[in-house]
């Protein structure tokens, strides 16, 4: 799933801070077990991102997982608190980090599952978020959801290599690793995101070459391109036809979800 490279994932940031005043923002893809992943900061520290998978993502009241079952796309702190004891979260990572309030806005597929999602910081100098704001948000939800979606639809064929046969025998991990190798991050990058030394990251990359004969970087994203096109080509034919009376998203069903212990 790529639902944001760095260039989009910016643009997208700059244009929803445009909206209206934050401390700080994040964007992240949502994996299929309602995990954030490949987050993309903006006024935040990495640091603040290591933060959070290591001690916080367990306690997180916005964490998607806990919000697919709904069909809320703007999320105030009144409504995440609901399902959770906020206090770890609310004291030890917001106010831990110097922000006072946080809205998550997500994003869904056709089938309803939350598929991305950005996290709005606000602190003590620029205040809480009013009843404007969320009105304001709820107002302009649509059209960034438009963008998303046009990302999202764009994105399954040439990532349908997920389900090919060639990455198979890879771990999660090394899925998770060459999911991001693919979208040209480099060693360091990639290590980053998944929060591992580089040069456990190399050790993946020897084990997925091995695993899947390719000879080199270029040559592993070429072989996953092929087996995309093909993985989405033989979709293409199975799929079945829905009457043209049925709703597209009745054939997406949205499936179960749980928390994992980490996420990339």
């Amino acid at each position: 799933m790529r639902l944001f490279d760095p260039d989009f994932a910016e643009a997208f940031l700059a244009a929803i801070r445009n909206l209206l005043p934050l401390a700080g923002a994040s964007c992240y893809a949502v994996d299929e077990q309602g995990n954030p992943i490949w987050h993309r900061l903006s006024g935040m520290p990495l640091a603040q991102l290591r933060d959070y998978r290591r001690r916080f993502h367990m306690t997180d009241p916005f964490h998607p997982a806990r919000h697919d079952g709904d069909t809320q796309t703007v999320i105030a702190a009144d409504q995440a608190y609901r399902s959770i004891d906020p206090r770890p979260y609310q004291e030890g990572f917001l106010r831990g980090h110097g922000f006072c309030d946080e809205i998550e806005l997500f994003f869904r597929d056709s089938g309803g599952r939350i598929v991305a999602g950005v996290g709005l910081f606000r602190d003590d100098r620029i205040g809480m978020f009013r009843a404007a704001d969320f009105a304001m948000l709820r107002r302009t939800m649509p059209l960034l959801q438009l963008a998303v979606g046009d990302r999202f639809n764009q994105a399954k064929p040439e990532m349908s290599w997920e389900s090919s046969g060639l990455i198979k025998a890879l771990t999660r991990r090394e899925r998770e690793v060459t999911a991001l190798l693919v979208r040209g991050l480099s060693n360091k990058e990639i290590s980053e995101q998944c929060d591992v030394s580089i040069s456990t990251v190399k050790a993946h990359l020897v084990s997925i070459f091995e695993k899947t004969s390719a000879a080199s970087r270029a040559d592993l994203t070429a072989k996953l391109l092929m087996a995309g096109r093909e993985a989405a080509a033989t979709d293409e034919r199975e799929m079945p036809r829905p009457p043209c009376s049925i709703a597209q998203s009745a054939w997406e069903p949205v499936r179960g979800r749980s928390l994992s212990r980490r996420a990339c």
